[in-house]
């Protein structure tokens, strides 16, 4: 008897979700079907980035790398990424670029030991919604910090057969990579049943912002970085 292959739902925003998938793809083969179903869309925002005065940028995202590098030229700042994938995309566009662990404390901590306040501000360049506080854990270490904010992940509608796909009784696995993507999630998809299904979380924030009973089980990768979420992800399947 030929049995349908469980489901794995990837809901970031579209360029998130295919970069992912493919390595998701690579890592797992056929041994689950992927459904790309983006619940949210990268909007720039018209705002004015001064450098004045700046000695290091900072990015929590490759989508601010990505609207940095569209309206900025100069790669001249420091430059600090809070995990390996926005470090990659840094480097891609000429910074040479420095990784934290994959959070905004491991941030935090490596601009502070590696980064010399002397030099000049360091500008926290990003989105709308942030998940930390940067420039505040700067500044509590007396370190001079001020934000940029040049993006929104806007939320969009489902399409139709998504609910089809999610509703079809074959195990179901839900990678979620910020507490705000949890939060769309349940609002989108609040209706539908999951007490069989698997939420698959890059941290403990983002499993506090599901609650209790809302799924099956949940799993909290072991670090919260893109190749942690592969590693959970293929021990749940």
């Amino acid at each position: 008897m030929r049995h349908e292959p469980a489901i794995i739902l990837l809901t970031r925003a579209k360029a998130q979700n295919t970069g992912f998938s493919a390595q998701l793809r690579a890592r797992i083969g056929n041994a689950a079907r992927i459904v790309e179903a983006p619940l949210t869309l990268i909007q720039p925002i018209n705002a004015t980035i001064d450098l004045t005065g700046v000695g290091a940028v900072a990015f929590t995202s490759a989508n601010g790398v990505s609207e940095f590098a569209k309206r900025e030229k100069t790669r001249d700042s420091a430059c600090f990424c809070v995990g390996a994938r926005s470090a990659d995309a840094a480097r891609a566009v000429g910074f040479a670029a420095r990784a934290a662990a994959g959070d905004v404390a491991d941030l935090a901590q490596l601009i502070a030991r590696e980064y010399d306040a002397a030099n000049g501000v360091v500008l926290h360049v990003r989105g709308r919604h942030a998940a930390g506080d940067l420039v505040g854990a700067l500044n509590a270490r007396s370190m001079p910090a001020l934000s940029v904010i040049i993006y929104e992940q806007c939320v969009v509608p489902v399409d139709d057969g998504i609910y089809k796909d999610i509703g079809s009784n074959l195990p179901l696995f839900v990678p979620l990579f910020s507490p705000r993507s949890a939060k769309i999630f349940l609002d989108q998809f609040g209706e539908l049943q999951f007490q069989d299904a698997v939420a698959i979380c890059i941290s403990s924030n983002v499993a506090k912002e599901l609650g209790d009973g809302v799924f099956g089980s949940v799993v909290v990768a072991q670090r919260p970085d893109a190749a942690s979420m592969l590693d959970a992800i293929a021990d749940a399947l």
